[in-house]
């Protein structure tokens, strides 16, 4: 084979090579990322109330209604503890203090909460009914690492607040307020889900 029909074959060969590398990167972009639209859920809570002097102040999700195909995955909501000049006291996510499933993570979160009963360490946490569509712990993937996708927020879910009274120490005060934030999946901002929610 002489030099010409070699280099003939090189040529066309580059060529084959640059339009299946364009075409494939037509089909799979890489390195780009498509925003994702989220729009907010609505939900609206109960007012926060204490009940008998506990020092637990709780509300409870009274309507949930979701916003595309985003998820309402508890694990989108980050949680603030707000003190009454509205700085940051406590941040968290994930708090769920009953959880029942499989994954390691949520069963180790869930054993500290239940241990720090005066609420100092977690003032803020969520008792979750698993009472939503297609909520359940069977959430495979996730048993040994990451976190349970499949708790969802939905009517009936409760979130308490720890101040002080006969059954907690926390650092809650009359004034404070929580504040949740929706965080949707991939490259969105943060958004405030409702109204700061007041501890009377």
């Amino acid at each position: 084979m002489n030099s010409t029909i070699k280099w003939s074959l090189a040529i066309v060969g580059i060529i084959g090579f640059t339009i299946l590398y364009s075409s494939f990167a037509y089909v799979y972009p890489v390195g780009v990322v498509e925003p994702v639209n989220c729009d907010i859920p609505t939900v609206v809570f109960s007012e926060f109330k204490e009940e008998n002097d506990t020092g637990i102040y709780a509300t409870e999700i009274l309507e949930y209604e979701s916003a595309g195909n985003c998820g309402s995955s508890w694990g989108y909501f980050d949680l603030y503890l707000l003190d009454n000049q509205g700085n940051i006291y406590h941040e968290t996510v994930y708090p769920i203090a009953n959880y029942e499933g499989g994954n390691q993570k949520h069963i180790n979160l869930s054993s500290a909460i239940a241990n720090d009963t005066k609420g100092a360490e977690y003032p803020v946490r969520i008792m979750n009914e698993m009472n939503g569509p297609y909520e359940s712990y069977s959430d495979s993937t996730n048993k040994t690492r990451g976190f349970d996708k499949s708790m969802k927020m939905s009517v009936g879910d409760t979130i308490m607040i720890y101040g002080s009274g006969d059954e907690a120490d926390g650092p809650a005060k009359q004034g404070w307020s929580l504040r949740i934030m929706y965080v949707p999946p991939g490259p969105s901002d943060e958004k405030i889900l409702t109204d700061d929610l007041v501890i009377p």
